[in-house]
């Protein structure tokens, strides 16, 4: 059955399928059963990106209070083609599985959530990151204002957030709780001293770094946020592997994904192996109980 939505029709009609692609109108035959034909390998990469496109949402939904749900239209299919590239190193498709490394998800680092303002073109400075063990250091050197950092006009004040969020890539927990560091500038300043921050990194986790500057008006005697859908600078500034075993916390509060390396292993050794076959992913109808979310 096919169905209008303003001025297109979506769905199917007898042999035909109609669908929209930047307002035009798609009309296509019905493909027959068992026209399609797919090899051992066309299978493992449509898996492998089913992987990444499930890897993507974790990453954005643990980075939605940075988000905001401001970034640009092709960003989502941006973070799966980068997780795509990242993954086929460990799962190629006619290889063995490989192990993790630290530094095996770095083509992550310097990723904007929003590219109509890529966070370089607000703040000049740049973030130094260290790794000692599981404690990541960041230092932001002195930022000098307003000459290193960009203030949309009529701002007065500005919010830098550096979260750190983990995925446990073994097992499929992700922590609902980031680990915040925020500094807040105003405008009238002439400098902002250089800010030292460190955080405690869970063992055998994605661990993500992010930063987003948000910016405030007044209205109305109201403290109002600038930021927008073209507008907010955000980045992933650090992505790493941490060494060990993850290490289950009650009172951290973790979810729990359908990600599993299992699966991964599963998709390297069995060729009908199928992103269908596995069961969708929605954080948003976690529960909590004994410090799981679970759907």
């Amino acid at each position: 059955m096919a169905i209008r939505k303003g001025n297109f029709l979506i769905g199917k009609l007898k042999n035909l399928v109609f669908r929209k692609f930047k307002n035009v109108q798609i009309v296509q035959t019905k493909p027959g059963e068992k026209t399609v034909r797919q090899s051992p390998d066309t299978k493992k990469k449509a898996y492998l990106f089913g992987r990444a496109s499930m890897l993507g949402k974790s990453i954005r939904w643990s980075n939605r209070n940075m988000i905001f749900g401001f970034h640009d239209g092709p960003m989502i299919n941006r973070l799966t083609r980068k997780l795509q590239e990242i993954l086929s190193q460990y799962y190629p498709v006619k290889n063995e599985t490989h192990q993790f490394t630290t530094d095996g998800f770095a083509r992550l680092n310097g990723f904007d959530f929003n590219l109509n303002s890529p966070l370089h073109k607000s703040l000049w400075v740049e973030p130094v990151i260290t790794l000692s063990g599981h404690e990541l250091n960041l230092t932001l050197p002195e930022i000098n204002i307003p000459g290193e950092i960009k203030f949309p006009e009529n701002c007065h004040s500005c919010m830098i957030t550096i979260s750190m969020t983990a995925i446990d890539l073994q097992n499929g927990y992700e922590s609902v709780r980031p680990d915040y560091r925020k500094i807040e500038l105003t405008k009238e300043q002439k400098s902002l001293e250089k800010q030292k921050l460190s955080f405690q990194l869970p063992h055998g986790c994605l661990c993500i770094t992010s930063i987003v500057l948000q910016y405030f008006f007044t209205k109305h005697h109201l403290k109002l946020l600038y930021n927008h859908k073209e507008f907010n600078p955000a980045r992933i500034c650090s992505a790493v592997i941490t060494a060990g075993d993850f290490i289950f916390e009650k009172n951290k509060g973790w979810a729990q994904s359908s990600w599993t390396k299992a699966a991964f292993d599963k998709y390297a050794t069995i060729n009908q192996a199928s992103p269908r076959s596995q069961p969708s992913y929605n954080p948003r109808t976690y529960t909590e109980q004994d410090g799981i979310f679970r759907f």
